[in-house]
């Protein structure tokens, strides 16, 4: 019994060891501050870099959206929240970013990216199509980042979301309801370790189960 309860805890162990890690870089329940940056056309007069976004742009319980009444997708357009001071973001060995968000009625961008910037200026990246996204309820996408030389996983000063993609002059709107960085699947390796302690413990437990019910039919044969 105390094998099967080890080898129980060991394929739990292995399970959840392989499931995806998360690390939330944003979750949208607040997002103006002074640690928030708008540029472009998502900036409140359309020039220059502030914390003051587009009139548009609403702030919502969990949610935040980006929006535009006209053009406001142009290069250059964009929000940047920074991770603070001594205290940047660490993604670990997370390779994929998963949004959760929704197209809004207006919505004629087609794309948009998602750029993470290290304490030393490089950067890793995700692109998604707005197409991906239904509108009047929320789904979640996940991207492949891609990685630049020497960027630093561990260090990263700030995540930005951008509107200069293909198509980039048309109408903005998307709403943002988190994005996080996870892991990839666990590897076939992993997969088949996995698949072999589960194997293995549902034979003992069962070839166990077995000798039980054996041993009670001997005795009730015993007692008649």
């Amino acid at each position: 019994m105390k094998k099967l309860t080890t080898l129980l805890l060991l394929t739990s162990t292995l399970l959840l060891s392989s499931a995806h890690a998360q690390v939330v870089l944003q979750d949208f329940s607040a997002v103006l501050g002074p640690k928030t940056f708008f540029e472009g056309t998502w900036e409140a007069t359309g020039t220059g870099s502030s914390t003051n976004p587009a009139a548009t742009f609403v702030q919502g319980a969990g949610v935040y959206d980006i929006t535009g009444t006209g053009p406001n997708n142009g290069g250059g357009s964009k929000i940047e929240f920074f991770f603070g001071i001594g205290t940047p973001a660490n993604i670990g060995t997370n390779t994929l970013l998963s949004i959760s968000a929704q197209a809004l009625v207006g919505n004629v961008a087609t794309s948009f990216a998602v750029k993470l910037v290290d304490t030393t200026g490089k950067t890793a990246f995700a692109t998604f199509t707005t197409a991906q996204f239904l509108t009047g309820s929320y789904s979640t996408v996940t991207g492949q980042l891609t990685f630049g030389g020497g960027f630093n996983a561990a260090l990263i000063d700030s995540m930005i979301i951008s509107g200069d993609q293909p198509g980039g002059t048309d109408r903005f709107n998307v709403s943002f309801n988190s994005i996080a960085a996870v892991s990839a699947i666990p590897e076939p390796g992993t997969s088949a370790v996995l698949a072999g302690a589960g194997a293995l413990a549902f034979a003992i437990w069962r070839r166990r189960r077995r000798a039980t019910r054996a041993g009670s039919v001997v005795g009730e044969l015993q007692l008649h």
